[in-house]
């Protein structure tokens, strides 16, 4: 095999296991996006309960210190507000408030000391200036406008990073409430400014009271995730896509059975027609005989008798014959005004094909495709293969009815031409180019070619000598009186283009 021809197998196997690998990869990815983006919404679900359940607690210990609001902080309040707390999940302080400032605290009693300022929205995330300074905690806030006095529960946010955190996938989740943001990455931030919503995938869940809880992955979050939870099915498609391209090197390189091979290249056209022309006495072109020739993509043109017997052992020949009847008439079409009158195209036919009526029909529609002129056909029947049957004998005789030319092909080298010549009539006889070759070097061969030549004009066949080579050669075959010639001496096998583009 060619380097040509190799570099293009290894390009195709690369390119096969790399578009395998990508497109089983880019799959998978999507099928690892759908997953991380069902769990953090499983993971929001969760924490939206916790974070609701947390609040609602919040919110009962309220609603029953709100009769307090305003109340003085006596002994008796104070004890009531902590006996709420304490009794409160997750509640740090509950307190009362006047005009925004704590003057009672389930903590700290009465003070006026803390500096914690409160606004009247219901749920707000504040940062602890007494109580774990720097801490963020969340107020949960009934607070009168009329009166200017109510009654706040915080929750420490401790407790709110612990609800955070519990997400399956390492990566950050937030609540935010109003423009202020806690994340799950830090217990001890908290984040002024509003947060962008901008990322490659972005889930969220709003709880009953007004905040959100959400996840924002990057485009590298979700790669990230993707290579840490395949790891396994990556390697596994890695294998799979380099053993698929591995094996279509391996076949790609391996010659498939020659049965299939040819009868792919008949269906793809790749089996052509050429040409040798054939000449008069005054080396006149007069016609031609069609020869088949393998246009192979990577071996180039390969010689007839390497794929013929391929064909009339698999069954294949008739398709093959039918293939280059169309081509042919499909390249002479268009120029058959051009071609000498008289001009005859020669076509090998096996005997399997003479056993079918539809060789008839066939040779029609050859003949059917030339509006105006039309070239004489020769039917070549060679004598190396048994052709003494009814039925062969009958399609042929009714060809020649048509005025379509029989030629017995290989005369003397084969089965008896005596009893072709008995059974059937034909138009010419071909003398093998073995009996030429020799014509001049034994002296025999001459009278054998000259008691052929001699036969043919008893039955009314003319004459075609085959493989002339030499002049000598063409000279003693027109001194015994031969008609037609065909060899090397004239024109080896040409293409259909060249033959058209050389004598027409």
């Amino acid at each position: 095999m060619d380097i040509k021809s190799l570099n293009k197998r290894i390009l195709i196997s690369f390119i096969t296991t790399l578009s395998l690998f990508l497109l089983s990869s880019s799959v998978l990815y999507i099928q690892s996006v759908y997953s991380l983006k069902s769990i953090t919404k499983n993971n929001l679900n969760q924490i939206t309960q916790q974070l609701d359940r947390m609040i609602g607690y919040a919110e009962n210990a309220l609603n029953r210190a709100d009769k307090y609001a305003g109340s003085d902080c006596s002994k008796e309040t104070l004890e009531a507000l902590r006996v709420l707390e304490a009794n409160t999940p997750n509640i740090r302080s509950i307190n009362l408030i006047s005009n925004g400032h704590t003057y009672c605290s389930s903590i700290y009693g009465e003070t006026s000391e803390l500096k914690q300022e409160y606004s009247e929205t219901r749920l707000s995330v504040y940062i602890s200036k007494v109580i774990n300074p720097g801490v963020p905690f969340v107020v949960l806030n009934h607070y009168s406008q009329e009166s200017k006095k109510g009654v706040v529960a915080t929750i420490d946010g401790f407790y709110i990073y612990n609800v955070l955190s519990m997400a399956r996938v390492n990566f950050p989740v937030y609540l935010r409430i109003g423009d202020d943001v806690i994340s799950s990455l830090s217990n001890n931030i908290v984040n002024k400014q509003n947060i962008a919503i901008n990322g490659y995938l972005h889930v969220q869940k709003p709880g009953k009271e007004n905040y959100l809880v959400y996840s924002d992955y990057s485009f590298r979050d979700t790669w990230l995730y993707f290579i840490s939870n395949e790891k396994t099915s990556l390697i596994l498609i890695a294998m799979f896509s380099v053993l698929a391209g591995s094996s279509l090197f391996y076949f790609s390189g391996k010659e498939p059975h020659p049965k299939e091979a040819l009868k792919r290249a008949i269906k793809k056209n790749e089996i052509v027609p050429w040409i040798q022309p054939i000449f008069n006495r005054d080396a006149k072109v007069c016609g031609g005989e069609i020869l088949a020739r393998w246009l192979h993509p990577e071996k180039g043109v390969i010689s007839p008798d390497n794929f013929i017997p391929v064909a009339e052992e698999n069954d294949l020949i008739i398709p093959l014959t039918r293939s280059l009847l169309k081509q042919v008439q499909h390249q002479l079409k268009d120029t058959i005004a051009a071609l000498p009158d008289g001009f005859h195209v020669a076509f090998n036919i096996s005997p399997d094909y003479f056993n079918h009526d539809f060789l008839i029909d066939d040779v029609d529609d050859f003949l059917d495709g030339f509006k105006e002129r039309k070239p004489i056909v020769v039917l070549e029947v060679t004598e190396r293969q048994q052709l003494n049957d009814d039925i062969n004998m009958k399609i042929i005789n009714h060809l020649r009815d048509k005025n379509i030319m029989i030629a017995l092909d290989d005369f003397g080298t084969g089965y008896s031409s005596l009893s072709y010549l008995k059974n059937c009539k034909f138009d010419y006889i071909k003398i093998d180019k073995s009996f030429t070759q020799d014509i001049i070097s034994k002296t025999h061969i001459g009278n054998i070619v000259k008691n052929i030549i001699e036969l043919s004009n008893s039955v009314g066949a003319k004459n075609i000598a085959e493989g002339v080579e030499t002049t000598e050669q063409f000279e003693e075959l027109k001194s015994l009186n031969v008609e037609f010639y065909q060899g090397y001496l004239f024109s080896r096998p040409i293409s259909m283009d060249d033959f058209k583009d050389k004598y027409l």
